[in-house]
């Protein structure tokens, strides 16, 4: 059968690249170059792609040069041969010679590579200079590279110099012929996309999009990986476009931007999760003060008054001062008083509810302290810290008088020893927890023998 352009999907397609400051690349096609109609019959259409050598003089002008020569001289050459499968290769043969003798004229070394494709009835020929490579893409298969490169290999493989390219005094044409199926592709490039687009991801692209579209992506990819050099492309398809065509892609995001945003959402989701610590952890630091649940009472602490709790201050240096810890809340708590340390001797009815406070023996202390200080006494005792405390009978509704009553009583303590020695040691050992609220009944007792023993000296 005839191959009929209206059942085929072309393009082809050339950039510069990214880093390159001319395109040397050039392309070609048949159906769109001033060749009769009746010539592309007889010898099928042909596609071109040609890279000029950049580092040689002209190279743009050496790969127009080719793509330009090798289509006159396939269609019009009258001493070629008739079979297209031979009529290519000596096309390119006969160009070749063309180009030698410009580089002559110039007398430069330009050079280009070509790669060329003829699809005729239905077979592709395929024959080539240099290394820009063909590949056929067939459904159901891993895409297959056509063409043969003519570089000189490194001593460790790596790519080298041409060992043939169009400018040559002769050249020796690697060529190949295939049936051309239904909805097979041929695809033809320069290296500047195969360094950079491995086989399966040049099928993968024209598989999915038409030819047009293809050729863009494909460029476009190749651009975005670093398109270091010119990047040229015909697409072939022996059949429709395909029926779905995928949207354009949008424009790629820089994955830069990807980074900031991404380290922004972290940041956000950071902060929102220690703000919700924050209100859970402050929620239960609000619960109830430090003050024991059971008593009404505010607890005052008394310093300077026991030489262990502070070892730098002096037993006569002064009566000790008294703190109001803090006013205790409105509201008292359901929960039964918990003590804070076993009770012993008469602080068990001390430790009581605190709402009647009023009913211990806790009264008469007032009046004692005050005769206390009728005869101070130089010496120390450990017994300081209970009476500091003693004064707030009333100590929910009067706790400012607290502090003046408890100077003297540290001064009375030295005979206190010799009358009541359980009295004496009760309160040595009780100073230690002076921030609770044990203090209270400590006092009620202790100024009672002080006083009643300083008459008898």
């Amino acid at each position: 059968m005839s191959f009929n352009t209206r059942e085929v999907d072309i393009d082809a397609r050339t950039d510069q690249g990214r880093q390159r400051t001319s395109n040397q690349d050039s392309v070609g096609r048949a159906d769109e170059a001033q060749v009769d109609r009746s010539l592309r019959e007889r010898y099928g259409r042909l596609y071109l792609v040609a890279d000029g050598v950049g580092g040689n003089a002209d190279g743009a002008d050496a790969s127009r040069l080719v793509v330009e020569h090798v289509i006159d001289t396939f269609y019009y050459d009258p001493d070629l041969p008739d079979n297209p499968e031979e009529r290519l290769p000596a096309a390119i043969k006969r160009a070749t010679n063309i180009i030698h003798d410009e580089a002559n004229r110039r007398r430069n070394n330009m050079r280009s590579t070509v790669v060329a494709a003829v699809v005729h009835q239905d077979r592709l020929i395929i024959a080539n200079v240099g290394d820009s490579p063909a590949f056929l893409i067939r459904p159901g298969q891993a895409p297959k590279q056509l063409t043969v490169a003519h570089i000189h290999r490194g001593k460790n493989g790596s790519k080298g110099a041409l060992a043939q390219a169009m400018g040559d005094e002769e050249v020796f044409p690697a060529k190949f012929a295939t049936a051309f199926q239904a909805d097979d592709i041929v695809v033809l490039c320069s290296d500047g996309l195969t360094d950079l687009l491995a086989p399966d991801e040049i099928a993968a692209i024209v598989t999915r999009y038409p030819a047009e579209q293809a050729t863009k992506h494909l460029i476009r990819e190749a651009n975005k990986r670093g398109g270091h050099d010119n990047i040229s492309v015909v697409v072939v398809r022996n059949g429709p476009p395909p029926a779905v065509v995928a949207p354009e892609p949008q424009t790629a995001v820089n994955p830069h931007w990807l980074l900031v945003g991404g380290a922004v959402v972290i940041v956000v989701a950071a902060m929102i999760g220690a703000f919700l610590l924050f209100n859970f952890l402050g929620a239960d630091e609000e619960s109830p003060p430090v003050a024991p649940p059971g008593n009404g009472a505010p607890t005052i602490a008394t310093s300077a008054a026991n030489p262990d709790n502070n070892p730098g201050a002096s037993i006569f240096g002064g009566p000790p001062t008294a703190t109001l810890a803090g006013m205790p809340s409105p509201t008292p708590s359901p929960e039964p008083p918990v003590p804070t340390k076993p009770p012993s001797g008469p602080q068990g009815p001390n430790r009581t509810p605190r709402t009647n406070p009023t009913a211990t023996p806790i009264p008469p202390a007032p009046a004692n302290p005050p005769a206390a200080t009728d005869t101070p006494a130089p010496p120390p005792a450990p017994t300081d810290p209970p009476p500091a405390p003693t004064d707030p009978p009333p100590a929910p509704t009067n706790p400012p008088p607290a502090p003046t009553n408890p100077p003297p009583a540290p001064t009375n303590p030295p005979p206190a020893p010799t009358n009541p020695p359980p009295a004496t040691t009760g309160p040595t050992t009780q100073p230690t927890p002076e921030t609770t609220t044990q203090p209270t009944p400590e006092t009620t007792t202790q100024p009672t023998p002080e006083t009643t023993t300083q008459p008898t000296p």
